[in-house]
């Protein structure tokens, strides 16, 4: 990690504000508002307690929180879907889903494609806010529903 990204950073949730030391990474993610996809600049807030994602959207911050990346990327896009967006990025589509390690080592923001009857490799690594198509975008259950099927095909 880039000691330098530290520092102190001010965040605001719906709940509450307080101070902390965090490294805050940037990242481009397109959004699908209406008919129309637009790029956007995702904010990533990482500390020892928490992770936070949030963008700016029409006068509007839309913002979550979570243990890890992948658990928080997923509270966005129910946050979002608030507000009648959805996020497109591959963390969110129906074969990506986090190896527990990355998670609890990592900050789960590197997940697997998965593909029924194989385990996943190295090759099958992505950042999890990699830009996909609205069509590949599914439901959290949806995803866990793959994962336990993707787990079933590997006995």
């Amino acid at each position: 990690r880039n000691y330098a990204e530290w520092r102190t950073r001010t965040l605001h949730t719906q709940s509450e504000c307080k101070t902390m030391t965090c490294i805050t990474r940037k990242h481009l993610i397109n959004i699908s508002f209406a008919s129309d996809v637009i790029s956007c600049e995702l904010t990533h807030f990482i500390n020892s307690d928490k992770i936070s994602l949030e963008f700016h959207f029409e006068n509007n911050i839309i913002h979550a929180t979570a243990d890890d990346t992948w658990d928080c990327l997923r509270n966005l896009q129910n946050e979002s879907i608030k507000f009648n967006i959805n996020l497109l990025c591959a963390g969110l589509t129906e074969n990506i889903h986090p190896s527990r390690m990355s998670r609890q080592m990592g900050d789960g923001s590197k997940a697997y494609i998965l593909k029924l009857g194989f385990p996943a490799t190295k090759n099958d690594l992505i950042s999890i806010f990699e830009i996909v198509d609205k069509s590949q975008i599914v439901s959290k259950e949806k995803q866990d529903i793959f994962y336990k099927k993707w787990l079933s095909s590997l006995n």
